[in-house]
């Protein structure tokens, strides 16, 4: 120990400073090159998901008009229906209006309104 010299001190250190700095730099450029690796996939599942998200909406706009059909029909075939099922109808109306449904159950609704029967 007595034989260390002032330049083996400071070659340990700057080995010292050296290896912190470069285990800095690994960890800064580390998550860049992590988010980098990830953003191209990342970009494939956000477009995965929003196949997914458009899907499940066409389903939920066909599902809602399969419904006001045939609550329209059944209307019109003179089927009685209770003050639950025309709330539930007119829930499911406002749903598919804000969904931006096809005219044509709009002119049904109209029409079957005008005659008094809903």
């Amino acid at each position: 120990m007595e034989n260390i010299t002032l330049g083996q001190v400071s070659l340990a250190i700057t080995f010292i400073v050296g290896l912190i700095s470069g285990i800095g730099f690994l960890m800064q450029n580390t998550k860049k090159w992590i988010n980098n690796a990830m953003k191209e996939q990342m970009s494939d599942i956000k477009a995965q998901i929003g196949d997914i998200t458009d899907r499940l909406d066409q389903v939920d706009l066909e599902s809602t008009k399969n419904y006001l059909v045939t609550y329209l029909s059944d209307i019109e075939r003179g089927k009685a229906l209770d003050e639950i099922e025309k709330e539930r109808f007119y829930e499911q109306y406002q749903h598919y209006l804000k969904l931006g449904g096809n005219s044509y159950i709009k002119s049904k609704v109209e029409t079957i309104q005008k005659k008094g029967w809903l």
